[in-house]
């Protein structure tokens, strides 16, 4: 299972680059070691030809090779989309975006599985800390609704729900599941398991930072997600 570990979606790396020791400026480009390793780990590019930077490719975890691309694709100066390669294939799995252009990137989309096709969605369209829609497989609910809500428990026995399940395809299996694990009230954690089995889950997304909404940590794969982030066991809707 990758773990990318925690990382940012939206890294001002043109303050990197104009604190870093080496740069080499192409006009339109600009490389930048910005580790002070002696190789250059972050790119930026003027793709608009407007004379300024919109575009930024880096390689955030030393291995050569660009895994993170953040881009403005708006024109308003501000990042609207950020694209990983959090498994080190070459190949984009993650990507997350403004659609509305408040500012905030409130679209993730998800390739769980490699084979080059996003498999899950989640998108938060009220402006909330939380996902509110969830798309797998091709099927979208909205993921407050008593219909999708199959199951809830109390797992830290304080009084309130921090664990839910919802059952995205209707099968009466649940695919989706949404965790409290700091009792703060906000469900931090996201769980897909594509198939309802309750087992190997495809994805955990997880947002650490209590100051900000961002997913900062996803991990792609099969195993059960690590203690204090939601066990599947006993939250599977009707079967469990």
């Amino acid at each position: 299972m990758s773990d990318y570990g925690e990382f940012d979606d939206n890294i001002d790396y043109g303050d990197e680059i104009d604190g870093a020791e080496a740069v080499e400026d192409y006009g339109d480009s600009v490389l930048a070691d910005t580790d002070g390793d002696g190789r250059a780990d972050v790119a930026g590019y003027d793709t608009s030809g407007d004379g300024q930077t919109d575009t930024y490719a880096a390689d955030t975890t030393g291995d050569g090779q660009s895994d993170h691309f953040q881009m403005d694709l708006s024109g308003d100066g501000e990042t609207d989309t950020s694209a990983r390669d959090t498994t080190g294939d070459g190949r984009i799995d993650y990507l997350r975006t403004d659609t509305t252009g408040d500012g905030y990137m409130e679209t993730l989309m998800a390739d769980t599985d490699g084979d080059g096709v996003y498999d899950v969605a989640m998108a938060n369209t009220d402006d909330d800390t939380d996902f509110d829609e969830v798309t797998v497989d091709g099927e979208t609910v909205s993921i407050d609704d008593e219909g999708a809500l199959v199951a809830e428990e109390d797992q830290s026995g304080d009084g309130s729900a921090d664990a839910r399940a919802y059952d995205v395809d209707g099968d009466g299996d649940a695919e989706y599941f949404r965790y409290d694990t700091d009792g703060d009230g906000d469900f931090e954690t996201q769980v897909v398991d594509r198939d309802g089995d309750g087992e190997d889950p495809d994805a955990v997304f997880v947002h650490n930072d209590n100051t900000e909404t961002y997913v900062d940590e996803v991990r792609f794969g099969g195993d059960e997600p690590e203690d204090g982030q939601g066990p599947l066991t006993g939250l599977r809707g009707p079967r469990a």
